[in-house]
């Protein structure tokens, strides 16, 4: 794994480890619309503030929330913090993290994190690799499911 893909994992480990110490009504609660069009919900925002933290030292950050952040660079990061972030507020096991690094114009290294069941997949240039399990030991969805039921 580059050191970008072990940043990529060792921030959406944290994400994982913070959710499953128990779903907060805040990460539901949606706020302004995002850069992408859409609403943007706590546990966006929660998300986002951990990759950006983590990744801005490989490039300039361009998130689906807050769009485009730091200096311009040959080098961009792309995220999208919780795909399916709807999904994850109503308790359904598909979300998770859409993170790319692009230099030039040109995707370099991309990683697909499923946050329900922690499936990660990567892909450096034009290899695809995929590392079952090597997120998360178990999957989070269940407990976004009581969490909600309790509420």
């Amino acid at each position: 794994m580059t050191p970008f893909v072990k940043e990529v994992q060792s921030s959406a480990r944290r994400i994982y480890e913070i959710l499953s110490n128990g779903w907060q009504v805040s990460y539901s609660i949606h706020s302004d619309v995002g850069a992408g069009g859409d609403k943007t919900a706590g546990i966006d925002s929660l998300a986002e503030s951990i990759y950006i933290e983590s990744l801005s030292k490989f490039g300039q950050i361009d998130s689906e929330e807050s769009g485009i952040i730091g200096n311009n660079s040959t080098k961009r990061v792309v995220i999208d913090p919780i795909d399916g972030s709807d999904n994850a507020i109503s308790g359904l096991p598909y979300y998770g993290s859409s993170i790319a690094l692009v230099r030039d114009g040109s995707v370099e290294e991309a990683v697909v994190v499923n946050l329900a069941n922690g499936d990660f997949f990567y892909k450096i240039d034009s290899k695809l690799m995929y590392g079952l399990g090597h997120l998360l030991l178990h999957s989070l969805c269940g407990d976004c499911i009581s969490k909600q039921l309790l509420t």
